[in-house]
């Protein structure tokens, strides 16, 4: 057991949104890293917990990786997803929604699409980079615009806010963060990426984990276009993802293409038993974002996980009957709800469990991202 990261009790007892908001404001904030680190590996824990649960969904339990089995999972998934988007349209699915509906979804995810591309913010360390790490800034490149502010995610999906009259603070201001009209749950799975990223080196093989499950869901994104366009809303941001993030040539297949070259390499220089232990971290990455969060109202009970696939990908938003899903999927709900909500996250700095599977330490200083030095063990 590793010793638990300390000076975390100045930030013991906040919620999702302030951590959100001291995240995006680290530099007046430079104690905050043991958190971080510890909310980091909190999440990780999580997911890697629930391997464990026989309820989880066979698409996300473990499996010994081959080359032809991970590629014959990630077909399974997308026909999985490929299922879900013709059973939509066969059932005009987004009949069953009202336009209110669709535009606090859109409120909610706010925070989530607002930091598009943050889990791969410091995936390049300074100095030269292998074919990995390029594929993997490729695809952050292309979520910020690659220098185009019209390009930008966070910038297309703030004009689609104020498109239905949502004109939010500026995102790293406390007033953001403060909003009511935001859920506390809506800044859980931005949160996650967030400190998941703040040491990129250290966690690299789960970020390359969440980088393949984001990327490869993009063609349920049909579904959210269907939606906005049946109500007179702007599809833009969706149809751009459907394009840019296809598995067959854009960024799923780059993920895939990584995943497979990482293990490839490690198996090369370190040998079968190492490449094991990289690829249980990179299926953990993949299934903390699959199954991080939920997004619900408060004292109205667990929604669905927060599933990042439909809306830059997820599932769940609002109230009906206690909880309102957007869209319809062919998973029963008792399969899903798994956990509670991840409200528990404000009692992070001093409830967190004693062994945190990470290095002994978090990096200390303000903008070290070179964890390595601090980093995880491979097992």
């Amino acid at each position: 057991m590793t010793k638990r990261p300390t000076k975390q009790r100045p930030y013991a007892g906040l919620q999702d949104r302030d951590y959100f908001h001291i995240m995006l404001n680290l530099d007046a904030y430079q104690d905050f890293l043991p958190t971080a680190w510890s909310l980091a590996n909190r999440f990780l824990d999580e997911a890697r917990d629930r391997q464990k649960d026989p309820r989880l969904e066979p698409e996300l339990r473990p499996f010994r990786y081959t080359k032809a089995n991970y590629e014959a999972r990630l077909d399974q998934v997308y026909q999985g997803l490929v299922d879900d988007v013709n059973r939509y349209e066969a059932q005009h699915s987004w009949t069953l929604r009202t336009r209110d509906d669709v535009v606090e979804w859109i409120r909610q995810m706010a925070p989530f699409n607002q930091t598009d591309g943050a889990w791969l913010r410091n995936i390049v360390p300074v100095g030269p980079i292998d074919e990995v790490r390029a594929l993997l800034v490729n695809i952050f490149m292309d979520e910020v615009g690659a220098g185009d502010p019209k390009l930008n995610h966070a910038n297309i999906y703030t004009a689609l806010l104020h498109s239905v009259d949502i004109y939010l603070p500026d995102i790293r201001t406390r007033e953001y963060a403060d909003n009511p009209d935001l859920l506390d749950s809506a800044f859980t799975v931005p949160l996650f990426q967030l400190v998941v990223s703040e040491f990129s080196q250290a966690f690299f093989p789960e970020l390359l984990g969440m980088t393949q499950y984001l990327e490869w869901s993009s063609v349920e994104l049909k579904n959210m276009v269907r939606l906005n366009e049946h109500f007179d809303l702007d599809p833009h941001f969706y149809e751009m993802h459907v394009a840019i993030d296809n598995a067959a040539t854009g960024h799923g297949a780059m993920a895939r293409r990584a995943v497979e070259l990482h293990l490839e390499q490690t198996r090369a220089e370190l040998g079968e038993d190492a490449m094991q232990a990289q690829w249980k971290r990179i299926w953990n990455g993949y299934v903390a974002f699959a199954t991080t969060g939920t997004l619900v109202e408060p004292g109205r009970g667990p929604g669905l996980p927060q599933r990042p696939l439909a809306d830059r990908r997820l599932l769940v938003v609002g109230q009906a009957g206690g909880q309102l899903h957007l869209l319809d999927r062919h998973r029963p709900v008792q399969q899903d709800v798994l956990r509670p909500p991840h409200h528990a996250h404000a009692a992070t700095a001093e409830d967190r469990p004693e062994g945190v599977t990470a290095g002994d330490q978090p990096p200390v200083g303000a903008g070290c991202h070179d964890a390595c030095k601090y980093g995880r063990n491979t097992g």
